[in-house]
């Protein structure tokens, strides 16, 4: 139990000693001495633990190494130690790359979808202009390997997940639906990206981008779920629309189904205004 409470501390024991710590406490985070008690180690530093990069030169081979065994772990200490290779991607320029080449090389399917859906919620709390550096600067990488399925397939959930980041990445919105729609397309649980959508605005300052999101996710996608929301975005798209534009009717066509009234009233208004 007193090496699990200095674990917990180890940050604050490497800026004091470090030597001292890298022989005693950084053995414990590693899972080829015990296996158990690394696990119970990593738990115990990835609530709130804080890293530098300092820090990390000591801790990211072991992080690496706890990887594959976080499906063994309780719910908690796995969301934790996801957060913090998260926020190694997103905030660490030295680990970053060594971080994604392991993804790239030796990823299985459950740590991609534990990764990707702790992604969501740091994008969703940047500032534009980090949301479009952290694209620029790995994200684009890693959405494109994991359309392209490398280095296995995505899984529903997976992209699922990628599907809805299109409202955090505001900045590179048009280029994130182009490379989005090269992908397969998956159903969605909720609607909530949909009126998030709706309530930035988004179909207003992205026509284009939003019809070509809108005919790749319908295509497996009822809209029964989300009608409301997803006619108050056409509405916004129709308003900002310049001239003709192929997908509008198409979109459209999806829509018939789950609201014939409503998509004749938005043709109709379409037509008039072409």
């Amino acid at each position: 139990m007193g090496r699990i409470i200095l674990a917990n501390r180890v940050h604050v024991f490497l800026s004091v000693d470090e030597e001292w710590s890298i022989r005693k406490l950084v053995p414990l985070f590693d899972p080829s001495n015990n296996q158990d008690l690394a696990i119970k180690a990593w738990n115990a530093y990835a609530y709130g633990g804080k890293w530098n990069e300092r820090i990390l030169g000591s801790l990211f081979s072991k992080l690496i190494m706890i990887l594959p065994f976080t499906k063994n772990m309780n719910k908690d200490t796995e969301h934790s130690i996801y957060q913090l290779s998260a926020s190694i991607l997103f905030y660490s320029t030295e680990f970053r790359e060594q971080l994604l080449g392991h993804f790239f090389t030796n990823g299985d399917s459950h740590q991609f979808t534990s990764l990707t859906n702790v992604i969501s919620p740091v994008l969703e709390q940047l500032e534009e202009s980090a949301s479009g550096k952290a694209w620029k600067d790995w994200l684009h990488k890693y959405v494109k390997h994991r359309l392209d399925n490398i280095p296995i397939e995505s899984s529903d959930a997976e992209l699922a997940a990628i599907v809805t980041w299109l409202p955090a990445l505001e900045p590179v919105i048009e280029e994130f639906v182009n490379l989005l729609i090269t992908g397969r397309a998956v159903k969605l649980d909720n609607s909530h990206v949909i009126y998030t959508i709706g309530k930035k605005d988004l179909g207003k300052k992205y026509p284009m981008a939003l019809l070509l999101y809108f005919e790749y996710l319908l295509k497996e996608n009822g809209v029964e779920f989300y009608t409301d929301e997803i006619f108050e975005v056409m509405m916004q798209i129709l308003e900002s629309l310049q001239s003709k534009h192929e997908l509008f009717p198409k979109v459209c066509e999806y829509l018939l189904r789950s609201n014939g009234a409503r998509t004749m009233d938005l043709l109709e208004q379409y037509t008039r205004k072409f």
